[in-house]
């Protein structure tokens, strides 16, 4: 019922009215289709222009909090002990071939290792 109440409505408001896949098409002539088509440019520069200002708004906030952790709760660095620091783990001669003969393959010969370390 509220369907009919809304196309007699629109039938009286629009000059013509097709039915386009299942959806009112409203063709309306003259002035009030160019009044439609710059408020509807006008809406959509509205939002970009909101979407862009809380983009930049969010980056700029990003970029602030960033810096402040930095500044006041910096990152500690890891104490690493003598003991591992003296002995690093060595790896075998054979798994270091053929890590690098892997590298050499997969990349047709353009990158090489330097080295290589357990972590």
């Amino acid at each position: 019922m509220l369907f009919f109440k809304l196309f007699a409505h629109i039938s009286r408001v629009s000059k013509k009215i097709h039915i386009f896949g299942g959806y009112l098409l409203l063709i309306l002539n003259g002035k009030d289709t160019m009044d439609n088509f710059f408020m509807a440019l006008q809406l959509m520069g509205i939002g970009l222009a909101t979407v862009f200002s809380v983009l930049l708004l969010i980056i700029f906030l990003g970029n602030v909090l960033i810096k402040l952790i930095n500044k006041y709760a910096p990152e500690e660095e890891a104490h690493k002990s003598n003991a591992f620091s003296a002995a690093p783990n060595p790896v075998d001669a054979n798994v270091a071939q053929a890590i690098s003969m892997a590298i050499s393959k997969i990349t047709n010969g353009k990158s090489k290792a330097d080295k290589i370390e357990r972590i």
